[in-house]
């Protein structure tokens, strides 16, 4: 009787225990299900987050577009054209102020006395203040960039400092030595690249028109003692002025006038800022400018 009662209890402990496992394989189950519940359901908070966020930015941003819109229509409003005689009086004035300063020298032979640039300068903004309406001097000086005229004042004192320190007559005769140095094959080739990346590195730092009209008497003198053409020297310097004066905010006056029309506009243009675009574009651009020059007056022989 013993052998037959023990095989019913192995039978009821291996169904007790397949009992136990399913269920605990229900709860498992119910335990992941209410996982991945809590999960979706986060997932589905986080994304409707993130979509209020975009709306949000999209809604401010179509806003702040508006706003910059009608600010732009305003300020179009103010300044807008409303007396044509007024502008063709001033127009006038303007053309005739510019003719006096390029016909200066002439003007001075005819008549028989020579006057200053900055007279005429002068004497045309206060002509055209005249008779332009009804415009006080002080509303006039409210629309004047002190910062940028102060600005410019201390750059040209600058320039004119290390002018006067030999600087610039440094600079000529390093590279009077350098193109003697060199063979006459080559002497043309080395003497415009040398003077085109001379002239391309410095104006980053000196202003660009200071710097041409200091440099072009030494310019035609090396051309006379090298015996070589002023027109290629000529170009070369010119083209490395210009394009060393985009590298640095110093380099060229446009650069500070167009970093405070931002800042009025309230855009800052720092200097760090304008030197991370402006010298990877000044180095391609000299790079092409020096091939060119090469190219046109050494290769074709245009003097």
């Amino acid at each position: 009787m013993s052998y037959g009662i023990v095989p019913c209890k192995r039978k009821n402990k291996t169904k007790q225990q397949n009992v136990e496992e399913t269920i605990e394989k229900s709860e498992m189950q119910d335990k992941e299900n209410s996982i991945l519940e809590q999960s979706s359901s986060e997932v589905e908070l986080v994304e409707k987050d993130v979509e209020t966020s975009i709306q949000t930015k999209e809604e401010t941003m179509k806003e702040e577009k508006k706003h910059k819109q009608s600010q732009f229509r305003q300020e179009m409003k103010k300044y807008a054209i409303k007396d044509w005689k007024v502008l063709f009086l001033g127009s006038s004035i303007l053309f005739a102020i510019v003719f006096i300063l390029f016909t200066q020298e002439w003007i001075a032979q005819l008549v028989g006395f020579s006057f200053s640039t900055t007279w005429t300068a002068i004497m045309g903004a206060l002509l055209l203040i005249t008779c332009t309406g009804n415009i006080s001097i002080e509303e006039v000086i409210k629309f004047v960039d002190w910062q940028t005229l102060l600005f410019f004042t201390c750059l040209f004192i600058l320039t004119r400092c290390l002018e006067l320190l030999g600087m610039i007559d440094a600079i000529g005769s390093a590279l009077q030595v350098i193109i003697s140095s060199v063979s006459s094959d080559w002497k043309l080739v080395i003497s415009m690249s040398v003077v085109l990346w001379t002239s391309s590195l410095v104006c980053t730092i000196f202003n660009n028109i200071a710097f041409i009209a200091a440099m072009l008497p030494l310019i035609e003198k090396l051309a006379v003692d090298s015996k070589l053409p002023f027109a290629p020297l000529l170009f070369s310097l010119v083209f490395g002025s210009c394009l060393g004066g985009t590298g640095t905010l110093l380099g060229a006056g446009c650069n500070a006038i167009a970093a405070a029309m931002a800042k009025q506009s309230g855009s800052n243009i720092s200097f760090f800022r304008f030197l991370k675009y402006g010298i990877p574009f000044t180095l391609v651009a000299t790079i092409i400018s020096n091939i060119y020059v090469i190219l046109v007056y050494q290769l074709f022989g245009v003097r």
